[in-house]
């Protein structure tokens, strides 16, 4: 029988913490049922592989940097340190997020595509598809570049962190601020812009450009 109190949800919530504190990587079956005091065995009661738990905190993860994005400050500077704030303060469920190939539970997909589309609103409403999809892309990756450095401490020089992504969100405002920005509501991207969300293309091509 199961042991008593233990189950699905907090197998996720455990393991979710775990992956903050040491990585995704780092997270097991093993880890996880040493923690509990059971024998590993136990735990596919609950989950049925470690890619199951992994899909599983994913989709949670998702869901909480959706949620975080959401309560940000209007315009792509507030969305920016939403984004800076999360990833550094939840390492292993950021990580999660940034892997399309674990969202395979219900409704990940279309939470990742969300948050793409929570990006796109900040951008001119006069581009076009192909410039959606560049400019999605530009976002992502100045972020994403910056806040793996951070975590990696890859910036070795004595001069503030923070004063430097103030000067990366003023060049994303002036790149935003260019023909008018939809900064005050979440729309839907164009349909191409889509294609490149994480998951939704499940070429290699087409996930790595």
């Amino acid at each position: 029988m199961p042991r008593v109190g233990l189950n699905r949800e907090k197998l996720v919530a455990t393991a979710m913490a775990m992956a903050d504190e040491g990585g995704l990587a780092a997270l097991s079956m093993h880890a996880l049922a040493r923690h509990y005091g059971v024998a590993a065995p136990s735990m596919y009661k609950h989950v049925r592989n470690l890619e199951d738990l992994q899909c599983a905190i994913a989709s949670e993860a998702l869901t909480l940097f959706e949620h975080a994005l959401s309560g940000a400050e209007p315009g792509i500077a507030g969305l920016a340190r939403a984004y800076r704030t999360f990833a550094t303060g939840h390492p292993g469920l950021y990580e999660a997020t940034q892997r399309p190939v674990l969202f395979k539970e219900d409704g990940a997909q279309e939470t990742s595509s969300r948050i793409i589309s929570r990006i796109a609103a900040q951008l001119p409403e006069n581009l076009t598809p192909d410039d959606v999809v560049h400019h999605v892309r530009i976002i992502r990756s100045a972020l994403h570049g910056f806040v793996e450095l951070e975590r990696a401490e890859g910036f070795g020089l004595p001069q503030s962190l923070d004063a430097t992504f103030d000067e990366l969100c003023t060049s994303l405002q002036v790149m935003t601020s260019l023909g008018g920005v939809a900064a005050s509501k979440v729309s839907k991207p164009p349909a191409n812009a889509l294609r490149d969300v994480p998951g939704r293309n499940h070429s290699a091509s087409a996930t790595r450009r």
